[in-house]
């Protein structure tokens, strides 16, 4: 069995990106309840759109970070979370 947080290999809208207010990524299932202290960034789409968000948005320069607001889907300290420390 897969876990919900992986690339289920079919091309179809089952994750999105979301963010806290420290300004951690993480990919998060589409059918899952987003939790508190967390705002969607990237609206459902592919596993593969998602991690390229991240991604991108990890190119962003250190003195541009702190100019981000979490709330629109600007990246302040984008990474995706370790599987340890996502949210459950």
């Amino acid at each position: 069995m897969h876990s919900p947080f992986e690339d289920q290999g079919n091309g179809k809208k089952s994750h999105m990106v979301i963010v806290n207010t420290a300004g951690r990524y993480s990919l998060w299932p589409a059918f899952a309840e987003v939790p508190p202290g967390w705002a969607v960034v990237l609206s459902t789409t592919s596993h593969a759109s998602c991690l390229a968000h991240v991604e991108q948005a990890d190119l962003v320069p250190p003195d541009a970070a702190g100019s981000g607001d979490h709330t629109t889907g600007s990246p302040s300290a984008p990474q995706e979370l370790p599987r340890d420390q996502r949210p459950l």
